[in-house]
């Protein structure tokens, strides 16, 4: 199955996955196969296979960030605003599930949420996350670059306020900025 899923032949993955499933021979899909199944269809852009998917891993507890954030790269175009409501819902309910393996709310999680919303221009959604985040002290520590581009994005929107809150957090979390995030300030 690895050998189809990394010559991108999805289709012979999807069978070999459903037969071992079928037969039931001791082989239980885990993280990593979601995970690699996931990749390749959203690559491909086949959100109704990855929906199904993603529906069978909650069925089957399985929750993971790194599932989360190749959901997230995935999102490329403000025609995918309605994917992104639906990734931010996963990772809300994700977040509540009962299980071992909740997804964190780290630097690469946060990274993908807010790089998805901003190609997306869901800067309203990015601005409540981040303030979601800040408040439940879950805010991982933000990289100067999404900082940079979350004030470039929010100035060319004149939301002057959230740059000045967001800039509030950047020296509260003591991010070093670089030569361009002041510039994006300026």
């Amino acid at each position: 199955m690895d050998a189809c899923i990394q010559s991108l032949r999805l289709e012979t993955a999807l069978s070999y996955f459903a037969e071992a499933k079928e037969q039931g021979a001791g082989i239980e899909a885990n993280r990593i196969t979601y995970q690699s199944l996931l990749g390749v269809m959203v690559q491909r852009g086949n959100y109704k296979a990855v929906w199904q998917l993603v529906d069978e891993m909650q069925n089957n507890g399985i929750h993971s960030s790194v599932a989360l954030s190749i959901l997230l790269r995935g999102i490329s175009c403000r025609s995918q605003a309605a994917e992104l409501n639906r990734i931010v819902q996963l990772l809300d309910a994700s977040s509540k599930a009962e299980t071992e393996e909740k997804p964190v709310m780290d630097e690469a999680l946060f990274a993908s949420l807010a790089e998805a919303c901003l190609r997306c221009g869901s800067l309203d959604l990015l601005w409540e996350r981040t303030r979601l985040y800040s408040s439940q002290n879950v805010l991982p520590k933000l990289s100067a670059p999404i900082c940079g581009s979350m004030i470039t994005l929010f100035g060319q929107a004149r939301k002057m306020e959230r740059i000045m809150l967001l800039w509030d957090m950047i020296a509260a979390q003591e991010v070093m900025p670089t030569s361009m995030t002041l510039g994006c300030m300026v």
